[in-house]
């Protein structure tokens, strides 16, 4: 019992009485889980024994457990373990694969692959000329060009249904041509169409180099 003068207000006194009567109960459950389990009190002949029976666990009820040692233990997270970081972990790595993936599907699309190491030069002359199938080859037209080689150029480096194609044109890629596969006759004029872009289009004639063949894959 806490003993207050007459100076002392009634709220004042109301507030001590309510920090003892807070105290006794936090004394009262530090000593009650420094004994170990709640103990039900019996009937007087079973006083000192252990409690062996679970209301929550044997009868069902929604009672405390006891805490005996047929009870099952409880499910809880080993010391040191803090919920909170190991969520945060988590949510960050999912935020890092979320952003690779973003990143992935951004990446350009790889070019395709270089055709097999399996081609021929075809021995002769340096370059050709192309003519542009409009008649202008400027940047507003078809940008096609047109090459006409002799097949008696090819020589024995001709081959049958095999494919064709110029290393080096102005604003064009490595278009693959394939040849015919009945040799023609000698004499017969061969053409090959090139695509080239805007910058392609040098007027009405361009140049190409490196003439390459080899077998159809």
């Amino acid at each position: 019992m806490v003993f207050f003068d007459s100076r002392t207000s009634p709220a004042d006194a109301l507030a001590i009485n309510t920090a003892v009567r807070n105290n006794w109960r936090k004394f009262a459950k530090q000593r009650a889980v420094a004994q170990g389990g709640r103990k039900y009190r019996g009937p007087h002949w079973d006083e000192g024994k252990d409690v062996t029976v679970c209301l929550k666990h044997d009868r069902g009820q929604h009672r405390r457990c006891t805490e005996t040692k047929h009870c099952p233990p409880l499910m809880r997270s080993p010391k040191g373990t803090v919920k909170r970081e190991q969520e945060r972990a988590l949510a960050r790595q999912v935020k890092v694969e979320a952003r690779e993936a973003k990143r992935e599907t951004r990446k350009e699309p790889e070019p395709p692959p270089e055709p097999p190491a399996d081609w021929q030069a075809v021995p002769g002359e340096d370059f050709w000329l192309a003519e542009a199938v409009d008649g202008r080859g400027h940047h507003d037209g078809l940008l096609l060009y047109d090459v006409a080689i002799c097949v008696d150029y090819f020589g024995a480096s001709y081959l049958p249904g095999g494919q064709a194609r110029f290393l080096h044109i102005n604003g064009g890629d490595r278009k693959i041509f394939t040849l015919p596969v009945v040799a023609p006759a000698a004499g017969t004029v061969l053409k090959f169409r090139l695509p080239v872009c805007l910058q392609g289009a040098a007027g009405r004639v361009a140049i190409v180099r490196g003439l390459e063949v080899r077998r159809a894959p």
